[in-house]
């Protein structure tokens, strides 16, 4: 598998997985999405080795996690702005 076909598979799963926290109720689209970043990684591992995937799953994890940092904070900062308005 190339690194483009590894990189769409990952931002795939983030996407899923960042529309499950932000938009989408239920849990299909996050479990969906654990499992494209799950098979993004572990492809990263088996065709370009122990390096690679270990870079490839440090990356994966901190984009993630800026992700919900990122939307969580919009969300409740929304929220703020539109109780303050009512106020």
């Amino acid at each position: 598998m190339t690194w483009t076909a590894i990189i769409i598979i990952l931002l795939v799963g983030m996407l899923l997985v960042t529309l499950e926290i932000v938009v989408l109720p239920g849990a299909i689209a996050g479990i969906v999405g654990g499992l494209f970043l799950a098979v993004g990684v572990w492809q990263s591992y088996a065709n370009y080795g122990a390096m690679a995937g270990n870079i490839v799953l440090v990356t994966s994890i901190i984009v993630c996690v800026l992700l919900l940092v990122f939307f969580t904070y919009s969300i409740e900062k929304s929220a703020i702005e539109s109780l303050e308005m009512e106020l």
